[in-house]
């Protein structure tokens, strides 16, 4: 028996990640999505998995690359946390995960 379920994120935290300035600045420019996170996977020496990470909220990036992204994306230290503090506060009470991803319930608890 499979413990893991789906996890569908609420309108809130969907609001709060389209907010992110990583997501905005990737969803604005006109090159395919896909290119523009290859690029960020290729300036900061990170696998996708870490961008489509900081794209959802999951987790900030790590100190070593936290200036170069924001350089990148040209966002503020100051903006981008002031977004990060806007957490919905049921994505600050469960386990946060992409939409569509799951994760074991037991986790949750």
């Amino acid at each position: 028996m499979d413990s893991r379920k789906k996890v569908e994120p609420t309108p809130a935290i969907v609001a709060w990640r389209k907010a992110n300035p990583i997501r905005k600045w990737i969803d604005a420019k006109p090159k395919p999505r896909g290119a523009r996170i290859a690029y960020l996977v290729k300036e900061l020496g990170v696998v996708r998995y870490a961008v489509y990470r900081w794209m959802h909220g999951v987790n900030l990036p790590d100190t070593a690359r936290f200036s170069a992204i924001l350089a990148i994306v040209r966002c503020s230290a100051a903006t981008y946390m002031k977004w990060w503090n806007s957490m919905p506060q049921e994505e600050r009470l469960c386990v946060v995960q992409p939409h569509g991803e799951t994760v074991d319930s037991d986790r949750r608890s």
